[in-house]
Formats: structure tokens, C-alpha cells, sequence
């Protein structure tokens, strides 16, 4: 499916971005991980997770944090997460998200995702892939009460599955709310991985 390149105003700027429109009134964004280490929205786990919602009818919204791509500005976490609550909540305003505004989120994506949901987003689900748990600060930070999907390698060096267990018990998060999915030899990078975490979304889905 065709994606239409915007520039989205943010605040004082404008966001980069490619939407894919689908048929089910349902949007998710997709953010990338992190700009200092070559993280852009052409990203192999950002290009999987749109292909595939977008073949499950879901509108797709991919977009370059500061400094990334055509986006004015240095990468800085703060303004990351800032910019991000305001993209969500520009974004839910619109048609493609009359039923519902989703996002999805890799390594560094999902820190900023889920310290947006901190100042108050409130996404229909989550899915977060690889989040950096052993590499980022998440003790302020927890998943939203909707449903979630949790990936990651079996040999990720970024969120080990001890690491991602202990953090999900410290938060107290039932697993009726949260599916975790380890893919066996996978690393942080889902290198060869790509067929595995189609698998895993399409299974996630239907919530």
C-alpha cells in the first residue's frame, strides 16, 4: 500500500512522517529506535511491523525522531518524549484513528512511548519491541492499562527476558494484560528475525 509523505506540525516544528491508510479506522505509530546509533523510521523492525499491520487493515503512521531525516533539531530524550505526546495526541484526532490509535515501538522507540504514556497518552495497545530495559532508565515507567505485546531475542544484550521479567513484577502487571514473546537465538537487532516478528504481531492482533 501506497504511503503519503507529511510533514506534521509539533509544537514549534514539524515531524517527518509516512502514513499508510488502511481500512479499519485503526492507526498506529511507529517509532524508531534510537538517532544516535543510525535509528530512523526506515528501520528493518519499523519496515516489518508496518507491512504487516497494514495488511491487517490498520492505518500506519512511521515517523523520524529530532534531527533524523529532514527533522530540524539534535536528538535529546526530553524533547523526544514531548514531541511524541504531541504527534499521539495530534494523531487521534484523525479520521484514520476513529477507532482506535495504537502504537508500536522499538528499543529506544519504546522508552519515549512509554514515558509519553507516563505525561498521560493513553493508547488503545502497545507493542514494544525490544525495549532497552538494560540499557535505559525504566524505573519511572510502566505499560498502560491496555492490552500489550512485549518481544525480544533470546540473546538480546539490550533487555534480557530476567531483566524484563523482574521489571514487569515490579509493576505488578498481570499477564492477562501483557503477552511476552522470546524468539529463540534472536538478537536486539532481529537480524533474519523479520518472518519470526511478523508471526508475533499477526498472532497479537486480534485484541
Amino acid at each position: 500500500m501506497p504511503e503519503t509523505a507529511l510533514m506534521i506540525p509539533v509544537g514549534n516544528s514539524e515531524v517527518e512522517a509516512r502514513l499508510a491508510t488502511g481500512t479499519l479506522g485503526k492507526l498506529v505509530v511507529i517509532c524508531h529506535p534510537h538517532p544516535q546509533y543510525g535509528g530512523s523510521m526506515d528501520n528493518n523492525v519499523v519496515l516489518t511491523a508496518r507491512d504487516c499491520l497494514i495488511q491487517a487493515g490498520f492505518s500506519t503512521l512511521r515517523f523520524n525522531f529530532r534531527g533524523v531525516g529532514r527533522n530540524h533539531g539534535t536528538p535529546d530524550t526530553g524533547a523526544d518524549v514531548d514531541e511524541l505526546a504531541a504527534l499521539l495526541e495530534y494523531m487521534a484526532r484523525q479520521e484514520d484513528a476513529a477507532r482506535g490509535l495504537h502504537v508500536a515501538a522499538y528499543s529506544y522507540g519504546a522508552w519515549v512511548a512509554l514515558s509519553a504514556v507516563r505525561k498521560g497518552a493513553a493508547p488503545a495497545s502497545m507493542l514494544l519491541f525490544s525495549p532497552p530495559i538494560d540499557f535505559m532508565p525504566f524505573d519511572e515507567v510502566r505499560l498502560p492499562e491496555a492490552p500489550c505485546l512485549i518481544t525480544l531475542g533470546s540473546r538480546d544484550d539490550y533487555c534480557s527476558e530476567s531483566s524484563l521479567r523482574q521489571w514487569l513484577a515490579l509493576h505488578e502487571t498481570p499477564e492477562s494484560s501483557c503477552r511476552v514473546v522470546v524468539l529463540p537465538g534472536g538478537d536486539h537487532f532481529y537480524t533474519g528475525q523479520e518472518t519470526a516478528l511478523t508471526r508475533a504481531i499477526r498472532d497479537f492482533i486480534p485484541c
